[in-house]
């Protein structure tokens, strides 16, 4: 990876943005950071792998981190081959290249949702008293459900959880 940094910069790119895979099988952490964009030399960024069978990258871009053209989208936690024929059509797409995780994630359906997050965070999701960062901490890791009740004790009382 640090030989597709110094690439990027050789060839007069000083910015990286990270991209992750739109589907529902994308780690928690990398969806946190879909969109990121850092200097190259920023000691801070996140260079992928994050985890293992990370399927995240690093893409050169101007300051503005706007990307060109379309990404794909699976809105399904099954691969693609896995998906049958006749359901590929409504689970598979493409989406703006700009589209970050967080974006792709509010276009999703109710049962994507729940099984991406869970019950208990779907429910604070959905009920609009958690915006999808509040899951997250500053360094992109999903917090425990005990760590986000310690956080809003008062959510979690008036949801029942």
């Amino acid at each position: 990876n640090q030989a597709y940094l110094n690439s990027f910069n050789q060839i007069g790119f000083e910015y990286v943005r990270l991209v992750a895979t739109l589907d529902g099988r994308t780690s928690k952490l990398c969806a946190s950071l879909d969109g990121s964009v850092w200097e190259i030399n920023d000691p801070a960024k996140r260079v992928p792998p994050l985890h293992p069978n990370c399927r995240s990258i690093l893409v050169p871009v101007e300051k503005d981190g706007q990307l060109v053209g379309e990404r794909p989208f699976v809105m399904d936690e099954r691969r693609v081959k896995d998906i049958p024929k006749e359901e590929r059509s409504q689970l598979i797409g493409q989406l703006d290249a700009n589209t970050t995780f967080k974006e792709f994630f509010k276009k999703t359906d109710d049962f994507f949702q729940r099984e991406w997050l869970g019950p208990k965070r779907y429910k604070l999701y959905k009920k609009g008293k958690f915006d999808f960062d509040k899951f997250f901490d500053p360094e992109g890791r999903l917090y425990t459900l005990d760590q986000l009740r310690k956080l809003d004790e008062q959510t979690f009382k008036e949801l029942g959880l």
